[in-house]
């Protein structure tokens, strides 16, 4: 009786698996497109990002963007959303993936777990 309830454990974690990858699928995706825009405005702008900063790096260049007076208002407030969507979605993406790492030690864990019991009930 004991294997079929730590069977229906492990459906059970799988099943959430299932859920936290879609999730993990779903910010990673939202993440790629807030980065994807934040380069389209890199590009559109760069010019005049080195003009004013002439060795600039990319991470000073997204935070040059950013800054009040480069751009119009409405331009400005729409890099700073999409910048605070990349990292948003990147923070949530990479919180999962550690989850799912630790989910899939617990499942590796609770298989051998069952194997040693199962050796031991036939006296392997």
């Amino acid at each position: 009786m004991t294997e079929i309830h730590e069977a229906m454990g492990q459906k059970e974690l799988l099943d959430e698996r299932i859920q936290l990858s879609r999730d993990y699928s779903k910010n990673r995706e939202l993440a790629y497109q807030a980065k994807y825009n934040i380069e389209m405005l890199l590009v559109a702008n760069l010019s005049r990002i080195r003009k004013e900063k002439p060795n600039v790096g990319y991470d000073m260049a997204i935070l040059i963007l950013m800054e009040d007076g480069f751009l119009d208002d409405v331009t400005a407030q729409i890099a700073r959303e999409h910048y605070k969507n990349f990292t948003k979605h990147t923070s949530k993406y990479k919180g999962i993936e550690k989850i799912l790492n630790a989910m899939d030690s617990k499942v590796s864990f609770s298989q051998s777990l069952m194997r040693y019991q199962r050796q031991g009930e036939t006296g392997q």
